[in-house]
């Protein structure tokens, strides 16, 4: 209850400044609202770490045990961290050891909120230096496997006597810390209580003034059936020819040791020069290249050309993801995947490049983070003729949806309660692709009106219209609770344009092409 009540007056507070920020502003005002959006997300941020804490000192709080990528995991949290330590200065860099099933059972969103915790404390200290994440561990049985996470930073450190009370709740290593880099004390804290809950261990080392060493020790369930498909997937690269060529020592330790672990012959050269000598010299031809890019290194197109024939497949991770002609270029001919590959994608790019040379079908993977995708939001044009039914008993969230719907050219009916909902499916429910439903409703709530829905399609033959939860709740039960009712999905509250539009596009508009093919 709390959460919902806290969570709704906040998404009329961010969601009003998101909007605010696509209107006409001067700079003096674009600076005013910006820096509202950021109060806004830094107070969620204390609130959402506040519940959590109640809910684990109230022991309400309860794990899911689903299966996950334990490389995705990581590496979009990852993401998340990106800007933020470049604009440190702050060399962040990731270790996953190839020893490590990529398919787990588990809670990924616990796990990765201990990962959050430990990232945002390593980097908020330095100002300048690394940050390293590892990722290894070691297998207890067949269907077994004790995960080792370690977040390493080059920070102002912490002595002993502050280690005694580092995971104490609203506590943080002395009082000039909280005022110097703010934050709640409770990061930590919660990292803690979740790692008990998990059966974990979470530890830390630390020298004053050299920086500290968190590290989690896990135990979790293999996904037998998912890392059975990804072994055979593997066993299609053993003895493939490959050249890796980077003039980062960092990537090329590093990814090596994957290559080497998938039984791939690597040879490895640090510029694009050298690839063209050792293509010349050397004895055996060479089947797949991986070319990774890093900060300091630019690539030249003419380069590319003089150095590899047509039909030579390329895997491309780039440095940033700036749209550039060399991306352009790589698209057409080779593979795009991200600056930090996750072992997952890296083996899929691998085993896709390797079947188009094949098939000599043109393969493209692209690959978008979690900071960048943040930043294309769809206009007015892509969803016009798209309607909704949008049910929102609070005024100013009304306001809110109806506001960034204009923006995405999608045609809203607003109504305040289930019943409403109800009554316009029951006489109109053919005009619209979709429903959006606020669940704590007056007269009644969402759970109640999907239901109904529900039944009357079953009662009439009628196909299930997408049915999406516009919801404040953010629990694993309250998502079961939507999924039991018929709800499809959640859309969690404060909204934003960006999860506004991909919830568009993940339910509706392929509702929509169903209903104009039909029709």
């Amino acid at each position: 209850t709390m959460s919902h009540e806290i969570r709704t007056p906040i998404n009329g507070v961010l969601g009003m400044a998101e909007i605010l920020s696509h209107t006409p502003l001067n700079v003096e005002q674009q600076h005013y609202n910006k820096l509202v959006i950021n109060s806004g997300n830094t107070l969620l941020c204390i609130i959402n770490d506040i519940l959590d804490f109640s809910k684990l000192q109230s022991e309400k709080l309860k794990l899911e045990r689903i299966g996950f990528k334990s490389d995705e995991v990581v590496t979009n949290t990852l993401a998340l961290f990106s800007p933020q330590a470049q604009q440190k200065n702050i060399d962040l860099t990731v270790f996953f050891s190839p020893e490590v099933p990529v398919n787990l059972i588990g809670d990924p969103h616990r796990l990765q909120q201990i990962i959050n915790n430990l990232l945002s404390n390593a980097i908020k200290f330095p100002d300048q230096g690394q940050v390293e994440f590892i990722m290894s561990g070691q297998f207890q049985a067949d269907d077994e496997f004790l995960l080792k996470l370690e977040v390493k930073d080059s920070g102002i450190g912490i002595t002993e006597q502050q280690m005694a009370n580092l995971f104490n709740a609203f506590e943080q290593a002395d009082t000039s810390t909280s005022r110097q880099y703010g934050g709640t004390g409770l990061g930590l804290a919660i990292s803690k209580r979740l790692a008990d809950l998990m059966n974990a261990e979470i530890q830390v080392s630390s020298k004053f003034g050299e920086g500290s060493c968190f590290s989690v020790t896990l135990p979790l369930s293999i996904d037998t059936d998912k890392e059975s498909t990804r072994i055979q997937h593997l066993s299609r690269l053993a003895g493939t020819r490959l050249l890796l060529i980077t003039d980062s020592h960092y990537y090329r330790r590093h990814v090596q040791a994957f290559l080497k672990f998938w039984d791939i012959n690597v040879s490895s050269v640090s510029s694009l020069e050298q690839a063209k000598e050792y293509l010349q010299n050397s004895a055996q031809s060479i089947e797949l290249t991986l070319l990774l890019q890093s900060n300091s290194n630019t690539i030249d197109i003419d380069d590319i050309q003089q150095v590899f024939t047509a039909d030579m497949p390329i895997i491309f991770v780039p440095a940033d993801y700036q749209e550039s002609e060399l991306h352009s270029f790589f698209q057409q001919r080779g593979t795009l995947i991200c600056k930090a590959p996750t072992c997952s994608q890296l083996l899929d790019s691998l085993v896709n490049s390797l079947v188009d040379a094949v098939t000599t079908a043109p393969v493209v993977a692209a690959y978008r983070s979690t900071s960048t995708a943040a930043e294309s939001v769809n206009t007015a044009a892509d969803y016009k003729e798209l309607k909704l039914l949008v049910a929102e008993d609070n005024k100013t969230n009304q306001v809110v949806i109806l506001a960034m719907a204009k923006r995405l050219g999608i045609e809203i009916t607003m109504v305040e309660n289930g019943r409403q909902v109800v009554e316009t499916m029951q006489t109109q429910g053919g005009n619209y692709h979709g429903i959006l439903m606020d669940c704590e409703m007056p007269e009644m709530d969402g759970y109640a009106a999907a239901k109904a829905i529900r039944k009357i399609e079953r009662n009439e033959g009628r196909a299930a219209i997408p049915i999406v939860a516009l919801t404040a709740h953010t629990l694993p039960e309250h998502h079961q609770r939507c999924i039991d009712c018929g709800i499809d999905d959640m859309l969690s509250k404060p909204v934003s344009l960006n999860s506004l539009s991909m919830i568009v596009e993940k339910w509706f508009i392929n509702n929509q092409l169903a209903i104009a093919e039909t029709g």
